[in-house]
């Protein structure tokens, strides 16, 4: 199993949406405090991992639209809850 690591609030509503992808947890950059990472575990390998990222990143993406709006929904209202207002 891989973890796929995105800060991108879109990309991460898109990786929930996709079967293969399981949100594991949110984590902070060690860097800068005020930048989360969404972190997912996927069992395909890095190459089709890559793949999946690709099309999101190319618009070549195949999602139900409403599933989509529904989970960026989650993640926003996921970092809120878990970081509020900073």
């Amino acid at each position: 199993m891989i973890e796929i690591k995105t800060k991108d609030v879109t990309e991460a509503a898109y990786l929930w949406c996709v079967e293969d992808f399981k949100f594991n947890r949110l984590e902070r950059s060690q860097k800068n405090k005020r930048t989360v990472f969404f972190i997912f575990q996927t069992e395909l390998t890095e190459e089709d991992a890559g793949k999946v990222r690709n099309s999101f990143y190319n618009e070549e993406t195949l999602v139900e639209p409403k599933k989509f709006q529904q989970r960026l929904s989650d993640v926003r209202n996921l970092l809120y809850a878990t970081f509020g207002k900073q």
